[in-house]
């Protein structure tokens, strides 16, 4: 177990020490990357959450959204497809100040294990050009 956990902290390490950030016009092997929490989402009250992302917008290149359940059990993509919903969420928009999330009514994640308050409801994941 401790060989496993070495390893995979040896590899984030690594990972981690390439990474950098690049110019447009600049020729690299990657972009930046900004996590930004959630914060309160209750998903069936509020079918929007607006997340605050402090970016040029026309620099960001890629969004990645993680949602957490109420019992904090399982972490899901809120993209995530399912055959009886079909996509869960998305999201809708990206403005000069704001990062719009949106769940689908009726999907993954309107639903009670998705209704609490007081804890971060998941991450978003930003790449971007610096």
């Amino acid at each position: 177990m401790k060989a496993l956990i070495l390893i995979a902290l040896f590899s984030f390490t690594q990972l981690s020490a390439q990474d950098r950030c690049c110019m447009i016009d600049e020729v690299c092997d990657s972009m930046c990357t900004k996590v930004i929490k959630i914060g309160d989402w209750n998903m069936v009250l509020d079918r929007d959450k607006g997340v605050v992302h402090g970016l040029d917008f026309r620099k960001i290149r890629s969004i990645e959204v993680i949602i957490i359940n109420d019992a904090q059990t399982v972490i899901a993509t809120l993209d995530a497809f399912t055959i009886a919903s079909g996509t869960a969420g998305g999201v809708s928009a990206v403005n000069a100040g704001i990062i719009n999330l949106a769940r689908r009514a009726g999907g993954l994640f309107d639903c009670s294990n998705y209704d609490s308050f007081f804890f971060n409801r998941g991450w978003v994941t930003i790449e971007y050009w610096q």
